[in-house]
């Protein structure tokens, strides 16, 4: 997870004993070791630095063809070119070899199963075999032949399907058809083809999408998927062989270059993950890739150079690393993925110096956790490294790796507090280069051991850098080193050996073979971790003379929530141990992802602790050489919202964070300490040292060797170089604060007398938010009892009051506070955002003279004090000089038309006032500017800026001060200003123009003046116009009294009138004999008017038979009887405005009001407003009177109203009852409302009758006797509820009526089943004198009748219809006219039909 500028490749030879050329190459896919099979027929073996392995493989005479490596154990098998196979197994140190069943030609393909429990291998001539292995026995299990005579090239195995017993796998080759089969020696089918003869150059099985992928040498691509999804009991059997596979849904894809593929020309594919693949050319100088699940979408990478072509590509999913081999320019490009990228932006080139010889034949990447490349050449193998420098931390000395063969060593000195001593800060770096080609070297104290894979050197590393060699010596195959005082732990395979300085093994630590081989190990003090590749930690202790192991060999699964152990340190303390893994991710079996969790495991307790740092990454851990307790967790800041990995910075690193905990013995959980997002200078974590972290920076020295950044830990600001007390408090503080343990948290700080300590650890506390502690320390820090202490903090007693004065905010606000006194506004800033209170954010970016964030602040989040900010704004600016801003700070403000005069006058800047002025065109600046320049004698700017301002008085004032009368004059009528116009008024009065003076008071309004003029003047038409257009009734009554002194009653009245003096007005008309004019104004009386005027002018219109203005007064004078007597006396029809008058009166007493209404009810009743009578009713609160009234009316709609409104028994009775008087029987809502009617009144019998007719109608109406018989059943249930005196003989006429009819039932059933009995039954029912009145004679012989036409009796027919005829009963209305027709012509009789009237005659007999 480096950047991609800090990652090295070097290159390591792999120098074989004998040139040749190099025909096959292999990795282990877990140990270190390579094997290259030669066409000498030697296959060598070498470890990862490229060093010969003692082990070597040779038939003479025969070529190795293809190498596969167990995938467990040091196994290889070969496959030769004369068909043979063989076993070499490294732990037996033998080689086997089985039986041949191949026939004699090339073995193209070796595979092992995922077990290693069976092999499955194709050659030259179309055949696969399979092979048991037992240890080193190989036997042959079976063969197969497809294909005779065509190579078969590839195989892949189906591992979608998981069986023990069994393994699937695919086949195909150079004849273009692909095989399935399963390793039972029984089954196999040919399941698809890609063309005849048509070469296969890729095959590969799809996991997740269960598909399996081909290409072929035409360039074309296939895609299928399997089916049917791997279910075995799902499959079918075919020519009695079990079938387990089908390839459907195929999809074809041209991946041929634009210029086409030549016979030569060589197609490179590489399978990158989740749809991607890599495709090369050897004849383009592009690689392309193709997405086959986006659409099939493109992009390109382009080579070193414009002309250079692709010799092979190969693509590493554990360092997820694509390599590109060059054909001419002896380069090999490197490019990292990502897979959260898009398109070209996902992969980044890694820049290298690597050279080679052209056209590498084989590009082969190295085991899981070794990122090495293994370029095959013509006859030899490289091997290229990729890995991030070691950059390594003991104490105060730093190794770094520069290169493969060069290592520097700096050594940081912190400032001192000594003014004595001489502040070096870091020592000039030192330069090593070791005598071997190291693979990782190791730091402890005084010694640097640097270690190859079979040598060891030791330096001694002086105190001024100075660096010499103690001694070397060869080992074993080594994995790593970890170096102790006089110790160096080797870790070997399946050992390490506790070795001298001059490699003299003192003690050896075993592991078991289920363990595994130790690969990393890590000392820490006194103590050492080591971890296997099988994923096993061992702990031990080396404070003896031997180590001694801690707990037990603790073993983590791979597919557990842990994952794949990366990297394992140990605390100084020995009891606990960090653990960096990854896993992989979901759907996704190529490629490994870090975890986002940190693993801590305490030995002792044999328990794990998780820290999830999601969506952050941690990539490198360092703890503390002091405290075991300390943790320091460096993390790759979290994605983008791009979806990039990380967020990168300007060059392509990453961001890296700083994250410390504490982890305490017996402690369940790691706890937070601090987090610090380090600057863009950074490159990665180098360790941890109190009150230190250093971290390597991107910038180098003239020799390329890092130079070192120092950050000091949040808790030691100010106190760097502390003393060993002071740190230990303060670290005990920082640990009981963080888990809550408050008193364990005082104790370790309450005897530190330091005031920059507790002035730090306030500001702590405020990071922290504990409130609680940092007022504590503020009050600790003021009652110091060192004098120059107290003085130099007084602020803090500010900073307490201010506290506790607000204590009821809320906690970052109170935090805030404090942070404020301690000078952190940035942090009281973020604080009071955090809290939400955006109005003190605002107040303090003012008083921090933060003005933009201050007015963005109140745009955005604090709208309620945003004039307010802009104010301040302003004033600010004006304290400062800065006029322009503070003008248009105080537009925004909206306090501009005050303030930018105030400021620039105060100024004395009047010609910039007046600019501003000129442009705002502000009336209320123009008017403000135009009375200064009158004050100032600046008549004419005045006249100018009244103008503007249309301020008409102001300029009619100034005219009439200057005697300009005509022009105010004109002013005063043109601009209807009546202050104006008052203005020229007064002037021309004063000018005795008394009659033009009346004119303007009119024209202002002011009616009073005027008025005044005019009686003055005696201008008796213009005090009568005036006093009209008054609206004043002072005015008007003073104006009648001038004209009624005058004996102008005419006039008089009319004032009088219009000024509400009513009484004064009808006098005066009875005294002048103004008759005419009496009528309108007693429309204006009111119930308060005299009693006596009122009966006075009713009295006159009754004399003059003017008895509907009599009616309408006496109603006003509240005597409505009198009304009500002269209304009906003389035919005045009482309206429906005339009642709603009366009912408005006000008359308080309730009982004389309703006995009004019924009086009103009782006269409209007279008149026929029923309408009328029925609301008077109801006011008077006699509902069943209105009801009765609301009857008479006829009204529908308006009676199912009020009763569904009066909600009264009685009333849903009265309106039950009218509205089966009308015609219910042809319209349902009407019948609804009778049924609801009777059932809210619960009223059963009334109910029960209503059925009863209903039931009549069903008959009369509809001849429907079943409907007839329901209504009777639903009668008789209501009336057995009804509670009324003659209930029993009701129930007994209704039963009867129901047995009537439900007897006319049972005998028209009986037609159907016994017409004999049907006949007589009838025939009795005719008989009977008197039949029950609910059923029809008629329809009884209408019966007899259509039963003897259906039997064809026509004589019978005719008896009865005589019979009928007898008894004046209407044939035609119970007949079908048709069948009587039928049945005279069929007797013979002359039919004589009756006319119209006399049906209606014989209805009417009928129903009477």
């Amino acid at each position: 997870m480096s950047s991609p500028q800090s990652i090295l490749f070097y290159e390591r030879p792999c120098l074989a004993p004998s040139k040749s050329d190099t025909v096959c190459v292999a990795f282990h896919p877990i140990f270190p070791q390579l094997a290259v099979g030669c066409s000498n027929g030697a296959v060598n073996m070498f470890v990862d630095d490229g060093e010969k392995h003692e082990a070597t493989i040779k038939r003479e005479g025969f070529i190795p063809i293809s190498l596969a490596w167990h995938p467990l154990n040091k196994a290889l098998l070969i496959g030769w070119d004369d068909g043979n196979i063989t076993l070499f197994s490294e732990v037996e140190k033998r080689l086997s070899e089985p039986p041949r069943i191949h026939e004699p030609c090339k073995v193209n393909f070796v595979r092992w199963t995922e077990t290693g429990e069976r092999v499955i291998t194709g050659d030259e001539k179309g055949n696969v075999c399979l092979w048991n292995v037992a240890k080193v026995n190989v036997t042959s299990a079976g063969k197969y032949t497809k294909d005779p005579g065509s190579p078969l090239t590839h195989m892949v195995f189906r591992t979608r399907i998981k069986n023990k017993e069994k393994n699937f796998f695919f086949f195909g080759g150079a004849k273009g058809n692909i095989y399935f089969a399963i390793d039972d020696n029984a089954t196999i089918k040919q399941v698809a083809t890609v063309g005849e003869d048509v070469p296969i150059s890729f095959m590969f099985y799809w996991v997740e999408k269960d598909q399996l992928i081909v290409t072929t040498k035409t360039g074309t691509l296939f895609r299928w998927s399997v089916a049917p999804d791997g279910k075995l009991e799902q499959m079918k059997k075919v020519s009695e062989k079990h079938i387990y596979i089908v390839l459907t849904d195929v999809q074809q894809i041209n991946i041929a270059p634009a210029n086409g593929l030549g016979a030569e020309d060589q197609l490179f594919v590489e399978w990158i993950g989740d749809g991607l693949i890599a495709l090369g050319c050897s004849n383009d100088c592009i690689v392309r890739f193709l997405d086959i699940e986006k659409d099939n979408s493109l992009y390109t990478l382009g080579m070193a150079l414009p002309d250079d072509r692709p010799s092979a590509i190969s693509y590493d999913p554990h360092t997820q690393s694509l390599a590109i081999s060059n054909a001419t320019n002896k380069t090999i490009q490197f490019w990292r993925y990502s897979p959260l990228g898009q398109g070209s932006k996902a992969w980044t080139s890694l820049p290298n110096e690597i050279s080679l010889p052209p056209k590498p034949s084989h590009l082969v990447w190295g085991p899981l956790g070794v990122p090495v490349l293994a370029v095959g050449l013509a006859d030899s193998v490289t091997l290229i490294h990729q890995s991030p420098p070691i950059h390594l931390l003991y104490n105060r000395t730093a190794a770094f790796q520069v290169s493969s063969s060069k290592i520097t060593m700096q050594k940081h000195s912190p400032p001192s507090n000594n003014p004595n001593e001489k502040n070096n800060g870091p020592l000039n770096p030192v330069s090593l280069t070791p005598n071997i080609p190291f693979k990782g070297f190791a730091l402890h104290e005084e010694n640097l051991v640097v270690y190859s894979s079979k040598r060891v050197e030791v330096y001694e590393v002086k105190e001024d850098l100075g660096v010499s060699g103690l001694s070397n010596f060869r080992t074993a195959p080594l994995f790593a080193c970890a170096v102790a005082p006089e110790t160096i732990a080797c870790c070997l395979s399946g050992r390490v050996e506790m070795c001298t300085f001059q490699g003299v093994c003192k003690q050896t630590l075993v592991f078991g073979e289920g363990e595994g081989d130790p690969v990393q190990v890590h000392i820490n003090g006194n103590f050492m971790i080591v971890l296997s590749n099988k994923n096993v930690i061992k702990c031990y202790d080396l404070s003896r003379r031997e180590a001694r192991q801690i707990g037990h060999s603790r073993s983590f699964q791979e597919k557990s929530n842990i994952g794949r152990i990366l990297k394992a340190t140990i605390n100084s303390g020995g009891t606990h141990v960090a653990l960096l893994t990854e896993y992989y991710p979901e759907n996704c079996s190529n490629t490994r992802a870090m975890n986002q969790s940190l693993f801590v495991y305490e030995i002792e307790r044999d328990a794990v602790l998780e820290h999830k740092f999601a969506p952050h990454t941690p990539i490198k851990v360092s703890w503390d050489l002091i405290d075991a307790r300390l943790l320091g967790v460096s993390c790759l800041e979290e994605p983008s919202e791009e979806g990039m990995v990380a967020t990168p910075r300007e060059g392509g690193e990453m961001i890296h964070s700083l994250t410390t905990l504490f982890v305490a013995p017996d402690s369940d959980e790691t706890v937070f300490q601090d987090r610090l997002i380090t600057s863009s200078s950074v490159e990665s974590l180098l360790g941890l040292t109190v009150p230190h972290v250093y971290f390597v920076s991107t910038e180098r020295a003239p020799d390329a060797s890092p130079k070192i950044e120092t950050k000091v830990m949040r808790d030691f600001a100010g106190m760097e170089n502390c003393d060993v007390a002071t740190r230990d408090a303060i670290l005990n503080f920082s640990y009981f604060l963080a888990i809550g343990n408050m008193d364990e948290a005082y104790k370790a700080v309450k005897l530190i007398k330091n005031s920059n300590v507790w002035e730090n650890m306030a500001i702590m506390c405020v990071k922290t938010k504990r409130i609680d502690v940092a007022e504590v320390r503020l009050i600790l820090l003021f009652s110091s009892e060192e004098e120059e202490v107290c003085l130099a903090n007084m602020g803090n007693a500010r900073g307490t009051r201010a506290l506790r004065e607000a204590k009821k905010l809320p906690l970052e606000a109170q935090l805030a506070l404090v942070a404020i006194e301690l000078g952190q506004l940035d942090e009281a800033e973020e604080l009071y955002k955090s809290c939400g209170r955006w109005d003190l954010v605002n107040k303090l970016q003012q008083a921090r003279n933060d003005w933009k964030g201050a007015v963005l602040t109140a745009n955005k989040q604090d709208r309620i004090h945003l004039r307010t900010t802009y104010y301040q704004y302003a004033k600010y600016l004006e304290s400062i000089g800065d006029f322009t801003g503070a003008v248009k700070q105080f537009e925004e403000s909206e306090t501009h038309r005050h303030e930018v005069p105030r400021m620039l006058f105060k100024a004395k800047n009047f010609e910039d006032l007046e600019t501003y002025i000129d442009s705002m065109k502000d009336n209320s600046l123009l008017e403000w500017w135009a009375r200064y320049a009158e004050s100032k004698g600046l008549f004419d700017k005045a006249i100018q800026y009244y103008q503007r301002a249309q301020d008409y008085l102001s300029l009619v004032r100034i005219y009439c001060f200057q005697g300009r009368l005509e022009e105010a004059c004109k002013i005063a009528i043109e601009s209807n200003d009546t202050g104006a116009a008052y203005h020229v008024g007064r002037t021309l009065e004063n000018n005795d123009q008394l009659q033009d003076a009346i004119r303007f008071y009119a024209k202002a309004k002011c009616f009073n003046h005027g008025i005044r003029l005019a009686i003055e003047q005696d201008f008796e038409q213009e005090v009568f116009d005036l006093a009209l257009q008054s609206n004043g009734s002072r005015i008007m009554l003073e104006s009648g009294k001038y004209f009624e002194d005058r004996q102008q009653m005419d006039r008089a009245v009319i004032l009088f009138h219009k000024g509400g003096a009513l009484g004064k007005a009808v006098e005066l008309c009875f005294q002048a004999g103004l008759y005419d004019q009496l009528g309108s104004i007693t429309d204006d009386l009111t119930p308060n008017t005299d009693p006596e005027l009122i009966t006075k002018c009713c009295d006159f219109f009754l004399n003059h038979n003017r008895y509907d203005k009599a009616v309408t007064l006496y109603i006003t004078g509240c005597q409505v009887s009198r009304a009500l007597e002269v209304a009906l006396n003389n035919r005045i029809n009482i309206t429906e405005a005339m009642c709603d008058r009366m009912i408005n009166l006000p008359i308080q007493d309730q009982a004389k009001k309703e006995a009004m209404f019924k009086e009103i009810a009782k006269a409209v009743k007279k008149q026929g407003s029923y309408h009328l009578a029925t609301k008077m009713y109801t006011l008077a609160r006699e509902k069943d009177k209105a009801m009765k009234v609301l009857l008479r009316s006829g009204d529908t709609e308006k009676i199912v109203f009020f009763a569904n409104k009066s909600r009264q028994p009685e009333l849903y009775i009265m309106a039950a009852n009218y509205l089966q008087s009308l015609e219910w029987r042809s319209q349902p809502e009407i019948m609804k409302s009778i049924i609801t009617f009777y059932t809210k009144a619960k009223s059963p019998d009334s109910l029960a009758l209503f059925f009863v007719a209903c039931a009549q109608v069903e008959i009369d109406d509809f001849k429907n006797y079943e409907k007839a018989l329901g209504a009777l059943n639903e009668a008789g249930k209501y009336m057995s509820k009804s509670k009324i005196p003659t209930k029993e003989a009701k129930l007994q006429m209704i039963k009867r009526k129901a047995g009537a009819v439900e007897n006319f039932l049972n005998v028209r059933s009986m037609f159907r089943t016994n017409p004999d009995d049907a006949m007589l039954a009838a025939s009795n029912m005719c008989e009977v004198e008197q039949l029950e009145d609910i059923v029809r004679l008629g329809d009884v012989y209408a019966m007899l009748i259509e039963y003897l036409c259906s039997q064809d009796q026509l004589d019978p027919c005719m008896e009865v219809i005589a019979r009928m005829k007898q008894q004046k009963i209407s044939m035609f209305r119970y007949l079908n006219k048709d069948m009587v027709i039928h049945i005279y012509r069929g007797t013979g009789t002359p039919i004589d039909f009756p006319t119209d009237e006399d049906q209606e005659q014989e209805e009417i007999e009928d129903n009477t």
